[in-house]
């Protein structure tokens, strides 16, 4: 074999990973860390639930803004999708429909009612799954996904922060990309940034009518 003999100690909070390995003789004593890792999650979820609130903005509707000072880098907030249009159908739309009926009708009725309060700016006096999915999705490890807390965050073509995607733990992550004042709107770029000069949105169902130009 051309594997060596080796050990390593992995330290995960108070948890430890012991991995032993040998020539022809490989043992793995791992102790299972799931438990450690939700709470460091819904510690994170905790401390970066103090960074923000969501508010009425005029003129925007509703909007993120920050309770304290943010620096380049601090952590705002993490959270689960809600929903999931996979890569392979979000260009079609007779699948995507299909989709959204299939997985809201199965939400919890709390699940549902936090997609439904969510805005359709496409017919926000008859909103639709497709209309609210198109309006608040973003890209989730090349999926489109929704995210009812992080869609609140209104779209700027400077944006002071970003989303990151871990598709380890299945979450998004909310960074600052610049410094925020208190009480300062959090905004994001929902386009992604490309070399065009002019790039403008298009989701599953009808275009969002956000553009943006850079230099």
């Amino acid at each position: 074999t051309m594997q060596s003999m080796e050990s390593a100690v992995v330290g995960v909070g108070m948890n430890t990973v012991l991995r032993v390995n040998a020539l022809d003789n490989e043992e793995e004593f791992i102790q299972d860390n799931s438990d450690i890792v939700m709470e460091e999650d819904q510690m994170e979820d905790q401390e970066s639930s103090d960074c923000f609130k969501i508010v009425e903005i005029l003129g925007k509707g509703t909007g993120m803004v920050s309770l304290k000072k943010l620096y380049t880098g601090d952590l705002i907030m993490t959270e689960k999708p809600l929903i999931e249009v996979p890569n392979d159908i979000y260009d079609n739309l007779a699948n995507v429909v299909k989709h959204l009926d299939k997985v809201v009708d199965r939400m919890s009725c709390s699940d549902r009612e936090v997609f439904l309060n969510l805005t359709d700016c496409q017919s926000p006096a008859d909103p639709t799954y497709l209309g609210i999915f198109d309006t608040n999705d973003m890209n989730f490890a090349g999926s489109g996904a929704v995210f009812p807390v992080m869609a609140r965050v209104n779209h700027s073509c400077q944006p002071n922060a970003e989303f990151v995607t871990d598709p380890v733990r299945r979450i998004q992550r909310l960074v600052a990309i610049d410094n925020i004042d208190k009480e300062g709107e959090i905004t994001i770029n929902y386009l992604q940034m490309e070399e065009e000069h002019t790039r403008c949105d298009r989701g599953p169902g009808v275009q969002t009518g956000l553009c943006c130009t850079w230099p």
